[in-house]
């Protein structure tokens, strides 16, 4: 029994150590792509309005630069998030099909197999491109508080072909801290009115939502499939 006793002991310490080290290693991101996606000759994608959940416009703007100025290194032909609105104004028909397709993407992440190709086609483009915000978030502790401020996002993003398939995607999160918070810190000016007034501290607070998206998706663009090379003309 004694023998039996200690062997449980050794079985439970190695599990809880192997626990541990998966926890260490685990990733951060996690990535899905066609395996026969270098067939399909994807040479032209949109990028369409990044969404929220609590549709805040502020949020998706940022999301939408720090992404947009990571994937436009891509070898790609991108159409902007401003071009594809621009476009779907002077087509009735597919901005009511994008407007119905926005619940569609916070609902799944992706667009509709069966409004992908009318998309494509109103954009003229071989795939559209969407992202979803799931959380951007800042918390900073209180005046009187110690702590590290920080800032946290968490994206979700989807490539649909012009025939409906799904080609890639991404869902990843990402934190970013600030300089740790000292409550006895020299105060050096007072923010608020009377009733609400706090001391403020020459300390830095969270990082912004931009900076923390930048490394992110600067992640994902190393992931981020590139366009098939062109098979050479036969001699």
């Amino acid at each position: 029994m004694r023998a039996l006793s200690t062997l449980v002991l050794v079985v439970a310490l190695g599990l809880a150590a192997g626990a541990a080290a998966d926890t260490k290693s685990k990733k951060v991101d996690i990535f899905w792509q066609r395996p026969d996606l270098d067939s399909l000759r994807v040479k032209s994608l949109a990028f369409m309005p990044a969404l929220s959940f609590d549709r805040d416009l502020q949020k998706e703007h940022e999301a939408e630069d720090a992404c947009a100025q990571v994937l436009r290194a891509s070898p790609y032909r991108w159409l902007s998030p401003l071009s594809v609105q621009t476009l779907l104004k002077i087509k009735p028909t597919a901005d009511s099909l994008w407007k119905l397709q926005r619940e569609q993407v916070l609902k799944n992440g992706r667009i509709d197999s069966l409004a992908a190709p009318a998309l494509c086609t109103a954009l003229r483009v071989n795939a559209v491109f969407t992202l979803r915000i799931d959380l951007m978030e800042k918390v900073e502790p209180d005046w009187n508080e110690a702590g590290k401020p920080r800032t946290t996002v968490t994206c979700h993003a989807a490539v649909v072909d012009s025939a409906g398939r799904l080609l890639w995607t991404a869902s990843g999160s990402e934190t970013g801290e600030g300089q740790y918070h000292d409550p006895n810190a020299g105060v050096q000016s007072v923010q608020g009115s009377t009733l609400t007034s706090q001391p403020k501290t020459g300390e830095m607070g969270a990082p912004t939502y931009k900076d923390v998206a930048l490394r992110l998706f600067t992640r994902w663009q190393e992931q981020f499939p590139r366009p098939a090379a062109a098979t050479p003309a036969p001699q």
